[in-house]
C-alpha cells in the first residue's frame, strides 16, 4: 500500500497546464542527466588550500510518465518511473567504474490539481526519497511572468517566472530550509541559487529542460572547510 512520503507546496494557477495536455495522449518518455560537483574548501575557486577537494558524479537514466487518472475538476494522477539508472563517480582525477542504481527504479505517484502536491511512494531510503522529490519539482512550472514563494526540495523560495524567444525560465533565489539555522557556534549557513529553462513543443509539454544549481554551505566555526556544491540537470522528450 502506497504511503505519503513527501509533500511539495505550490500554487494552482497555471501550473497544471502540463499536466492536463499530458492526459490528452500517451506514457511519455524522457532521458535524464544530472551531473554534480561537491567541492570542500574552495568556494568560488578562489581557495589555494591543498585540502581542497572535487568529488563528482554523473548519473544517467530513462524517466517515463504515466497517466494514471483524471476527473471532471482536474484532479489528476500521474505515475513516474526511473529506468536503466547509470551513475559513474570519480574523485579528483581518479575515475571509477560506472555502475547501476536499481534503488532508484521504484516507481511514485505525484497528484496534481490543488494547492498542495503530494509524492505518493513506497521508497524508506531517505536519499531515494529525496530524488523521487527532485524530480517531481522539475514538473513544477508557470507558464506566465511572476514572481511568487514557492516551496519544494530546498525549502521556501523566492521563484520568479519569465518567457522570452528562448523559452520558460524559472528563477530560484535566497531558498530557506524548513527549520531556520540558529547562530550558533557550530551551525552551518546555506545559500543555494537555480537557475531553469524550459522549452515546449506546440501541444505544451516539455520538450527539454536544463537546471543549474549552486548551493554552498559555510560552516560558522570553520569556513575555511565550505562546501561548494554544483549540479546540472538535463531533461530531453525521447518519445510519446
Amino acid at each position: 500500500m502506497l504511503t505519503q512520503q513527501l509533500q511539495l507546496s505550490n500554487s494552482v494557477k497555471k501550473t497544471f497546464n502540463f499536466v492536463l495536455i499530458l492526459f490528452t495522449g500517451a506514457k511519455l518518455v524522457y532521458d535524464y542527466e544530472s551531473q554534480v560537483q561537491s567541492k570542500v574548501g574552495s568556494i568560488g575557486g578562489k581557495s589555494k588550500d591543498p585540502r581542497s577537494q572535487h568529488l563528482s558524479f554523473k548519473l544517467s537514466a530513462e524517466l517515463s510518465l504515466t497517466p494514471i487518472w483524471q476527473d471532471k475538476q482536474n484532479q489528476s494522477l500521474v505515475q513516474l518511473q526511473v529506468s536503466n539508472p547509470q551513475i559513474l563517480t570519480w574523485y579528483a582525477t581518479q575515475h571509477g567504474s560506472e555502475q547501476t542504481l536499481d534503488q532508484l527504479k521504484n516507481p511514485f505517484l505525484l497528484p496534481f490539481g490543488s494547492s498542495k502536491i503530494q509524492v505518493f511512494s513506497t521508497e524508506t531510503k531517505i536519499e531515494v526519497l529525496n530524488f523521487q522529490r527532485g524530480l517531481a519539482s522539475l514538473f513544477l512550472f508557470r507558464q506566465e511572468n511572476i514572481e511568487v514563494e514557492e516551496t519544494d526540495v530546498l525549502g521556501k523560495c523566492r521563484t520568479i517566472y519569465g518567457q522570452d524567444r528562448h523559452g520558460l525560465h524559472k528563477s530560484k533565489e535566497n531558498c530557506q530550509v524548513s527549520q531556520p539555522q540558529q547562530n550558533g557556534l557550530f551551525d552551518t549557513w546555506q545559500y543555494s541559487n537555480i537557475k531553469s529553462t524550459y522549452k515546449l513543443n506546440q501541444e505544451g509539454l516539455i520538450d527539454s529542460l536544463e537546471v543549474r544549481e549552486w548551493v554552498e554551505f559555510y560552516p560558522q566555526l570553520t569556513p575555511e572547510l565550505a562546501q561548494d556544491l554544483q549540479q546540472r540537470q538535463k531533461l530531453t522528450l525521447k518519445g510519446m
